[in-house]
């Protein structure tokens, strides 16, 4: 699973940097879907814990096309990631909560529920990173319905680092 939902977070970026928005939201809900295999209650409760965090970060409108635009972009797409990372850490208990109470992540833990040694066992590394992805993919999910694309893609560059760091 970890590899599948790594690879649609990868074609998400790769589709992103095309400028291919449907094929961003496609890798995206893929990813959500790997995360959360038939599980609509999962994927709200981890929308569900992540909404403060991701209604708290401020709307930017985009600016007029041109290289002042793209460099305009370029800061507020790594403003936006310091500022995911900051969210994710204020919303990371209840995710965890919501993300260990999913029937497909009890399924998938043997059915290790939030009250469980989970995160700090030999599954703890790998279920830390899924969380991760979840919040990311439910951030750039945010931003898409936002028609905030600085937000998508700095959720996909930092779901990268937790590919790249895993």
């Amino acid at each position: 699973m970890f590899i599948c939902v790594g690879a649609a977070l990868t074609t998400a970026f790769v589709a992103l940097a095309e400028g291919d928005e449907t094929r961003v939201a496609g890798a995206l809900l893929c990813a959500q879907g790997l995360l959360f295999p038939d599980d609509p209650l999962g994927v709200a409760a981890v929308a569900g814990a992540a909404r403060p965090a991701l209604d708290g970060l401020p709307q930017v409108s985009a600016g007029a096309p041109g290289v002042e635009a793209a460099l305009l972009m370029q800061q507020r797409v790594a403003a936006e990631t310091e500022a995911l990372e900051r969210a994710l850490l204020q919303v990371l208990p209840n995710l965890q909560v919501a993300a260990l109470s999913s029937y497909s992540w009890k399924q998938a833990t043997g059915g290790a529920g939030p009250s469980s040694d989970a995160l700090t066992g030999h599954f703890g590394p790998f279920l830390d990173g899924l969380l991760r992805w979840a919040f990311y993919v439910e951030a750039a999910l945010n931003g898409i319905r936002q028609d905030d694309w600085a937000r998508a893609g700095a959720a996909l560059v930092t779901g990268r680092r937790v590919t790249a760091s895993g």
